[in-house]
Parts: structure tokens; sequence; C-alpha cells
């Protein structure tokens, strides 16, 4: 019964706090009191007014790779992974 009532005055004494940030004109808690008082929610819109394309995803893959390596081909990055520049050998510490 003790932990009911302390669990009771702890919320009230948080729940007040609360409204009296959002009476203060604390946007965020103003925006959270409402929504878990008032029965506000958020809805998020979905605008699209082109074609959806159901394929797997391959061809889109496919031409991205395309441009990566047109792009790597026009700014002189060598082609293949093993024609990336070797790291320097650590020198000898004496």
């Amino acid at each position: 019964m003790r932990y009911k009532r302390g669990k009771a005055k702890a919320i009230a004494h948080v729940a007040n706090g609360l409204l009296q940030k959002a009476r203060a004109g604390d946007t965020t808690s103003t925006i959270f009191y409402l929504k878990t008082q008032a029965g506000w929610w958020e809805t998020v819109g979905l605008d699209h007014a082109g074609q959806l394309d159901t394929g797997d995803g391959r061809d889109a893959l496919a031409k991205l790779l395309d441009t990566i390596a047109e792009r790597q081909t026009r700014i002189g990055v060598p082609e293949g992974r093993d024609a990336q520049p070797a790291l320097p050998e650590p020198e000898e510490t004496r």
C-alpha cells in the first residue's frame, strides 16, 4: 500500500512539473502533454505522383554501379581491388 501511495505521489509531482512547464510556454512539454492527455497525434502524409517501381532493384543497382565506375574513370581512379596504393612499410625503431 505504501509503495502504491509513493508511486502515485511521484507521478503527481512529475505531472505537475510537466503541466507547469507547458503553461509557461515550453513547446516540447506542451506537445507532450497534449499528445498524452488530449488525444493529439501526428500524421505523416506521403504524396506520390509518379510511377511505382515494383522491380527488385537490380536494374537501379546496376545503373548506380555504372555511374560510379564512369566517375572513377573520369577522375583517374585505377580499376580493380588490387589497384589501391600500397601502404608504406613501417620504419624500424632502434
